[in-house]
């Protein structure tokens, strides 16, 4: 009886679940450069923002330092701000007035957060907006309570007159409850109330309070620091290669498992209106197509296996991206990093884009040309569009998760190659391209198990050109080409 029983729920959540997907999420990028950080070295910075701004990203952020601030290595942070300033004297000549009016630090922040204020509006054309913060290291750590008010004021009254609406908010906080910050929940509601009252006393609009908070640690470690937040950003819960085997599967369950657990703690602190974002890995290891699937998987939300059984989670009400300096960034005597371009080999402004431009959709879609050199890692289906290209070089193996974690498709629960452009995949005698299911790789399908002839859907073509040579399809529901008439060879 008990198996019967668990067979019907195991059915009910086989089931895909309507959810109500924000009609355009918000994506948000951390640390995005701009021309100051020229004085930190940065080279080919001044546009980073109209960049990311072209791929879809409408919220900026940038960790703010003081101006005296010391780097890892003891060195000032700004060290070149004084030939930077040289070089630009009508900055000067705003930070010497910011600073004789409101004095030497609260100047500096003041004058940093106006600049940036005006070339994201720049930039943009009005499109972007900013978070300001993290509020509680600049001002609430050493109680400095006068000179947050007056931040606010003057912050509020510069947006109003230079550029109404681009204040998103004030991130107030980020991780809380990391080892290192532990930071005290009623300096933080503290900080909470003098930025309300300094927005009343002024009368401005009010802007809503981001908080930056892991929810893996015990409600009671959370809800003080949600109770009152508009938005609440996860991190870095989601983050699938920051540690550990890099194609785990259950690794990809950390996105909707986060939100879970987040909706659960908001829930907890009767703070059911406040927004969730989620904040994804913008360093390090992912690939392009990988890059595209947790875009992807965040968008939708999916589930999360818990035993045998599908979790069904909504989607957040948006996302982010941790941080551009991994993305892009070049600096004197230091390592050019770019996995941001569409002619590198990550290309990650083609998956953010691509994706934030389809978030309902259920399939990946790999815009422009892609080429596939090593072995990958499917998820869900994935599509190469109309005017798209994908290549396989010979000997790649492409592997498809048992379970279509997009719910999309032909099969919602079968994962599918999906053809409408173009696909090269000539392999050879000695190293055929292979299409197979992962079941059997515990990196990717955990438990792993043996192969089986219907864990993938197959290869769909409803248009496109195929150019296919010593291929293996194996496991797959059709382990031939599903072909509409009319597809040419």
């Amino acid at each position: 009886m008990s198996r019967l029983r668990d067979f019907a729920l195991l059915s009910l959540f086989l089931i895909p679940i309507p959810f109500a997907y924000p009609s355009d999420p918000t994506a948000g990028m951390f640390n995005v450069y701009f021309a100051l950080d020229e004085a930190m070295g940065y080279r080919e910075v001044r546009d980073d923002i109209s960049e990311v701004y072209k791929s879809g990203i409408t919220l900026f952020h940038h960790y703010f330092q003081d101006e005296y601030a010391r780097d890892i290595d003891g060195t000032r942070f700004w060290s070149g701000l004084p030939g930077w300033l040289s070089r630009n004297p009508t900055k000067k000549r705003e930070l010497d007035g910011l600073k004789g009016k409101f004095g030497s630090r609260l100047g500096w922040r003041l004058f940093f957060w106006r600049y940036y204020l005006r070339e994201v509006k720049r930039q943009t054309k009005g499109g972007g907006k900013v978070i300001i913060g993290e509020m509680y290291a600049m001002f609430a750590l050493r109680r400095w309570w006068d000179e947050l008010e007056r931040f606010v004021e003057e912050l509020c009254r510069f947006e109003s007159e230079i550029y109404p609406g681009g204040i998103a908010g004030w991130y107030v906080a980020e991780e809380p409850n990391s080892p290192r910050k532990r930071y005290n929940p009623s300096l933080y509601e503290e900080l909470i109330r003098r930025i309300r009252e300094a927005e009343r006393k002024g009368g401005w609009r009010r802007h809503d309070i981001y908080v930056d908070i892991s929810p893996s640690n015990p409600p009671k470690r959370v809800i003080p620091f949600v109770r009152n937040a508009d938005v609440v950003m996860i991190s870095p819960d989601a983050y699938i290669w920051a540690a550990g085997r890099p194609r785990d599967m259950s690794r990809y369950d950390r996105i909707p498992l986060a939100i879970w657990r987040m909706r659960s703690h908001l829930a907890r602190a009767k703070n059911e209106r406040a927004k969730i974002h989620i904040a994804l890995q913008a360093y390090q290891s992912p690939t392009n197509l990988q890059m595209h699937q947790q875009i992807k998987l965040a968008l939708l939300g999916g589930w999360f296996m818990r035993g045998r059984f599908r979790i069904p989670v909504s989607p957040p009400d948006g996302i982010w991206l941790w941080w551009w300096h991994d993305c892009k960034s070049v600096k004197v005597r230091h390592r050019r990093i770019n996995r941001w371009d569409l002619n590198t080999e990550y290309a990650w402004s083609e998956a953010v884009s691509s994706e934030l431009s389809h978030p309902k959709d259920k399939t990946v879609r790999l815009e422009g040309k892609h080429r596939w050199r090593r072995n990958v890692y499917l998820i869900g289906d994935l599509l190469v569009p109309k005017g798209s290209r994908l290549i396989i070089d010979p000997g790649v193996k492409v592997r498809f998760s048992p379970l279509d974690r997009f719910g999309g498709g032909a099969d919602p629960r079968r994962c599918e190659l999906i053809i409408e452009g173009e696909l090269t995949a000539k392999g050879t005698r000695s190293k055929p391209i292979q299409f197979l299911s992962g079941a059997n790789v515990r990196d990717f399908f955990y438990p792993p198990r043996n192969p089986a002839k219907g864990d993938w859907y197959g290869i769909r073509v409803p248009g496109g050109r195929v150019l296919m040579e010593n291929y293996i399809i194996r496991d797959a529901l059709h382990e031939e080409i599903v072909r509409l008439e009319g597809v040419s060879e």
